[in-house]
């Protein structure tokens, strides 16, 4: 069935956890450039301090952990946040499995280090590799308490630790790569790290987890599917590199990383951190299929308001983009970023509707849906790759990424009783105003062609960007008060930019560490 406009976020309607969603989605977006920022630094510091060998020997002794860490990701902190009143043998049991599954990663890592240094003949990764075993320890044995902070939608607290063990990381790694000047350094700031949170949240919390299995079926039950979409998303990362390099070569792949890259910096910095809070906010409504469906319009709303238009933007502009960020020998990268820009798009949005399927108990219909539609995926790269190459391989992850958000959003809307129209009330007011602005901003870049000379360069770039912005800003706003103000994530926009400006200026007294 239709819903009714009226039953939508419209001014007077907007729920009181759609407001607190977008507020814990601002929240998680600053801690990932926050975070983003201080290991940019540290980047920078250590770049000047460190040769690259040094780094290289860390990333390959890191890999063995990286993957492992990703093919285990059961994600039972979503059960958690998504149980309606978890009780004291479910977060036992969750954290007793968090650790069960770091010492698992930790053995594996320490008893496949021998082979690894032999395989990269590189022997100085077997000790890296002993150490850095360390890691999914001390993180399997963190306070699982800190979970109610998602649950209760307190986002700001998660920022706040989330800063303080990236900060805790960079006084750690400066100091140690003045004094060794060596690979150990980049080791010690990824253990320091861990070392400084695990204690920290064990005295911001009270709770006291004990060793307890006694729930693990339902947990287990819950996990199953998503660690099942944890292997597709690595055999799909996987098949891409290995179908490029196979076909056009190192160099190629080198263009192909390095452009999604880039083309995926909105999504990753600002789309996937708002899916958290969405999800949290989605499972304090589940019994309630209106509110649920209202806090989904809510939410797809707020994720297209903000993405469409730096994914866009970032796709008409690539020309621009890739001479001042890359340098004049990447100009092949241009065409790829913004294919890639266009992917990521499609691809996150489809994202979006994953929690959905989570938070309905559809985790299984997903799945399926996702293998096929990957399937597809590689088989359409394979053969758009060897007819049109690279540019014919990233067009054939774009449609497919089409695809697959048609066909999950369509799903999707069966389960919650909606219809394609529903979204479209929220939607158009953005697509609308993206297309306007990229007519607007392609005009401006053929009448303002990309100089070769940096400076002007930086000022054509930051004009088509500002010229952009303020036509998709200005035609959203007035398509907006067109429909009389009706709501959607434009009210929830606003309303979060009131509360906050009217936050910063009250005087209030300063939040102590325990109140993180």
């Amino acid at each position: 069935m239709a819903i009714p406009p009226d039953q939508l976020s419209t001014a007077d309607t907007v729920s009181p956890v759609g407001h607190r969603v977008a507020s814990s989605a601002a929240w998680m977006v600053l801690a990932r450039i926050t975070v983003r920022s201080i290991g940019l630094v540290s980047t920078l510091v250590l770049v000047r301090l460190l040769a690259p060998d040094d780094f290289g020997i860390v990333a390959m002794a890191g890999a063995t952990a990286g993957l492992l860490d990703l093919l285990s990701a059961f994600s039972f902190d979503l059960a958690l946040v998504q149980a309606k009143t978890p009780n004291r043998s479910q977060f036992d049991t969750v954290w007793t499995l968090n650790v069960l599954r770091g010492l698992t990663i930790a053995v594996i890592t320490a008893a496949s280090a021998p082979l690894m240094a032999a395989t990269m003949n590189e022997p100085r990764i077997e000790s890296v590799m002993y150490v850095l075993a360390l890691a999914p320890v001390l993180q399997g044995f963190e306070n699982i308490a800190l979970i109610n902070w998602q649950r209760d939608l307190n986002f700001d607290r998660v920022f706040r630790l989330n800063t303080c063990g990236k900060l805790a990381g960079l006084c750690l790694v400066v100091p140690a790569a003045v004094l060794l000047g060596n690979y150990w350094a980049l080791v010690i700031g990824q253990i320091g790290a861990s070392v400084v949170v695990l204690p920290l949240g064990y005295w911001i919390c009270r709770y006291r987890p004990r060793f307890r299995l006694s729930a693990w079926r339902p947990l287990l039950d819950f996990s199953k599917w998503l660690v099942a979409g944890n292997l597709l998303s690595v055999i799909e990362r996987y098949s891409a590199v290995f179908l490029i390099s196979r076909l056009f070569g190192s160099a190629t792949l080198g263009f192909y990383q390095v452009a999604t890259e880039i083309g995926f910096l909105p999504a990753s910095e600002v789309a996937a951190p708002i899916r958290r809070p969405m999800y949290a906010g989605y499972a304090q409504v589940a019994d309630d299929p209106t509110a649920l469906r209202k806090q989904f319009i809510d939410g797809f709303g707020l994720v297209l308001m903000i993405v469409v238009p730096l994914s866009v933007g970032l796709a008409v502009t690539a020309d621009s983009v890739t001479p001042l960020c890359l340098g004049p020998k990447w100009a092949g990268a241009a065409p790829l970023i913004t294919i890639s820009a266009l992917w990521a798009l499609f691809d996150n949005l489809g994202y979006v509707a994953n929690n959905l399927y989570i938070i309905t108990g559809a985790q299984a219909r997903f799945a399926c849906m996702r293998a096929i539609t990957d399937v597809l995926r590689i088989a359409l790269m394979l053969v758009c790759g060897v007819a049109y190459g690279v540019v014919g391989a990233l067009l054939a992850l774009l449609f497919t990424a089409v695809l697959a958000c048609i066909v999950w959003f369509g799903g999707l809307l069966r389960l919650l009783e909606m219809r394609w129209s529903d979204l479209g009330r929220v939607a158009w007011r953005t697509v609308l105003a993206a297309l306007t602005m990229t007519v607007g901003v392609r005009v401006l870049a053929e009448l303002w062609p990309p100089p070769e000379a940096l400076a002007p360069l930086t000022l054509q770039l930051g004009s088509l960007c500002l010229f952009g912005a303020a036509i998709h800003i200005a035609v959203l706003m007035s398509l907006w008060a067109i429909s009389e103000r009706s709501g959607g994530p434009e009210r929830l926009a606003l309303d979060w930019l009131r509360s906050t400006l009217r936050d910063t200026w009250r005087l209030a007294p300063a939040s102590s560490l325990s109140n993180l």
